[in-house]
């Protein structure tokens, strides 16, 4: 069954490539020390830590996994992260080897997705070229793909109450310290601490711009939802249909109120 592993280049604890595997009973694909030409050059640095993040799943999970740690962790081409994955995640094909002829067909110039992306508004989502983009943008579309309600919620049942390894959870704060999202109003970027004050003085804004057709999803994907509370567990918006499985389990309407007292800690300089 098809899995989501990670590679970590261990001079940094830096997460630098995301990919999907086969066979979960030897993970071979995580392992295998092959990759782009900026994926070498990490490893010709440093050693590497790999992870494998969620295991035996279907192939459609993967894909969606593997997009959604694509976009937590952004893409160094651009400009939004450490990966040196080249695309947004989720293509390709489970199980099959092209041959050599197949492979020569499809390089380059010759792809039919060559040069370009993803993208979606709140109806439909199509392929375009990157010199387009910025046209899109202007007209309310975003880079990425439609997710179903479908989709989503197999992906929350499957990794609703996963525990996450030490090593895991290590990692994710690891590339979360000290970085800080900030919007130019077109454009979200996750940047270092240590490089916000050259961004603000640039006219750069603290924070993530959320467009009317975003906010306009959201507010339609929380309709109908009613949100639960357990101890342990984080606060969950469950669709009305499940409301009495989820009391049966324990489960409590509301959410999870934080003390008057709490208090974000300061970041460590």
């Amino acid at each position: 069954m098809p899995y989501v592993y990670t590679h970590t280049r261990l001079d940094k604890n830096e997460v630098f490539y995301v990919g999907i595997g086969l066979n979960h009973n030897t993970h071979q694909r995580a392992y295998r020390k092959e990759g782009t030409s900026y994926w070498k050059k990490i490893v010709n640095k440093t050693e590497y830590r790999v992870e494998i993040v969620y295991d035996k799943v279907s192939w459609e999970e993967a894909c969606e996994l593997e997009r959604d740690l694509i976009l937590r962790y952004g893409r160094r081409d651009l400009g939004t992260g450490t990966l040196v994955n080249m695309t947004d995640g989720g293509e390709g094909s489970p199980g099959r080897i092209k041959s050599e002829e197949e492979l020569e067909k499809i390089r380059g110039e010759r792809n039919g997705s060559f040069g370009k992306c993803w993208i979606m508004n709140s109806n439909e989502e199509k392929l375009v070229k990157k010199e387009d983009l910025e046209k899109f943008f202007q007209e309310g579309w975003k880079r990425g793909r439609i997710i179903s309600e479908e989709q989503r919620s197999k992906i929350s049942a499957k990794n609703r109450g996963k525990k996450l390894s030490t090593d895991h959870k290590t990692l994710i704060s690891g590339n979360s310290r000290g970085r800080v999202w900030i919007t130019n109003g077109e454009k979200d970027m996750y940047v270092q601490y240590s490089d916000l004050e050259r961004y603000l003085s640039s006219g750069w804004k603290k924070g993530r711009n959320v467009s009317e057709i975003t906010k306009q999803k959201m507010s339609k994907t929380r309709k109908g939802r009613i949100w639960m509370r357990k101890a342990g567990e984080k606060d969950f918006a469950v669709p009305e249909n499940l409301l009495s499985s989820f009391l049966e389990n324990g489960w409590e309407r509301g959410r999870t109120r934080r003390p008057k007292s709490f208090q974000v800690p300061p970041e460590k300089p």
